[in-house]
């Protein structure tokens, strides 16, 4: 029998009532994820107290925030260990793994806070995936300072093009292996505007191995266009061409015998990873793969139904892979800048009348006396 415990009622009376007796382990929510359209699916995430694990004030706030990042309206002057800790639970919730309104929002958000850590450098050679994410890429592209592009296969209708002129702190920039001929070029220098400077910070352009560019398309829509433009690097099959090159770009560029130190074009792969977005940027990227190779296997699958016999898939190359020519040379040419001109200094006339002899010092002298 039950032991029974004695409770006593506000009315003085003793009333006896049974113990509460759990019959199985008992779990207190503390808050629940509500449903959320940045989410493929609908379902809901619960943080609970397990046993020996407790979920800290801290914690929770800070899932709140990253759930509910588009209704934040700025994070500026927040301290930087804040904001990395609020953009870390936003990619572990996958809040930023759809491509829309709201992630470009939340993004811009970022980059407006914290220019110098979300995305300072970029390398990307995937088309599939700067397509998915265009308009995402677009605003992080507006902190970034080295960009790498190369082998991404953009053409010279991409949409991306007349966009890179706009990114005001872009300062290095690789185009290479693009398929970019003279009109993908004047698309991205763009009319001439005064109001508007494009590449204001453009240090350095990569534009090897995009054969169908004239060297007329290079100087009038790089070399003279893009006033902050120091190097320029090309790539020619025989020697003759680049010397016809050579001599049009004379005198405002030269080639450069030697190479560029310290290029963060060439430095990019050892640090990529340093910045905030990249583990985003792997996201988007298993993300876009896994939804092509979902497609790639509905046409194998369909093609089998269709002529009733197994199809061999087509061998794809990897992405940004392209056949490379060994008798390609690179060619680097840096602007030369002219040295000030030297204010002429206003002599004394000499008087005709004047005869000098033998004593150079005494005729200076009897000059500087008249």
């Amino acid at each position: 029998m039950e032991k029974l415990l004695s409770k006593v009622d506000t009315d003085g009376r003793v009333k006896l009532v049974k113990p509460i007796r759990w019959t199985q382990q008992f779990y207190m929510p503390l808050v629940q994820r509500r449903p959320t359209k940045l989410r493929d699916d609908d379902s809901s995430i619960r943080i609970t107290n397990s046993p020996g694990s407790v979920v800290s004030l801290f914690d929770l706030c800070l899932t709140f925030i990253a759930e509910n990042a588009d209704a934040i309206e700025s994070l500026e002057d927040f301290p930087d260990q804040l904001g990395k800790r609020l953009w870390d639970k936003c990619v572990e919730l996958e809040v930023l793994l759809r491509p829309g309104k709201i992630t470009s929002e939340v993004l811009d958000l970022f980059c407006t806070a914290y220019p110098d850590f979300v995305l300072p450098q970029c390398q990307l050679r995937s088309l599939h995936l700067l397509n998915n994410y265009e308009d995402e890429f677009k605003v992080m592209f507006k902190t970034v300072r080295v960009l790498d592009l190369g082998r991404c296969k953009l053409g010279d209708r991409h949409d991306l093009l007349p966009s890179l002129r706009h990114f005001c702190n872009l300062q290095y920039l690789s185009l290479a292996s693009n398929s970019i001929s003279s009109a993908g070029v004047r698309l991205l220098s763009g009319l001439a505007d005064r109001t508007s400077p494009r590449f204001p910070k453009l240090l350095h352009i990569d534009l090897t191995d995009n054969p169908t560019i004239t060297h007329g398309a290079i100087k009038r829509y790089i070399m003279e266009q893009i006033e902050s433009l120091f190097y320029v690097t090309l790539s020619y099959d025989d020697s003759s061409t680049a010397s016809a090159a050579d001599a049009l770009f004379k005198p405002t560029f030269t080639r450069r015998t030697f190479k560029v130190q310290n290029n963060p074009l060439e430095q990019m792969s050892t640090t990529k990873d340093e910045c905030w977005a990249s583990i985003l940027i792997q996201q988007w990227t298993k993300r876009v793969e896994d939804k092509l190779s979902a497609k790639r296997a509905e046409r194998i699958v369909s093609s089998r139904q269709f002529y009733d016999r197994p199809s061999q898939p087509a061998i794809r190359k990897p992405l940004g892979l392209l056949s490379a020519n060994s008798n390609t040379s690179t060619i680097t040419y840096e602007r030369q800048i002219s040295p000030p001109a030297l204010k002429k200094r206003k002599n004394n006339p000499v008087p005709k009348d004047t005869v000098f002899g033998n004593d150079e010092e005494a005729d200076l002298l009897a000059l500087y006396k008249r």
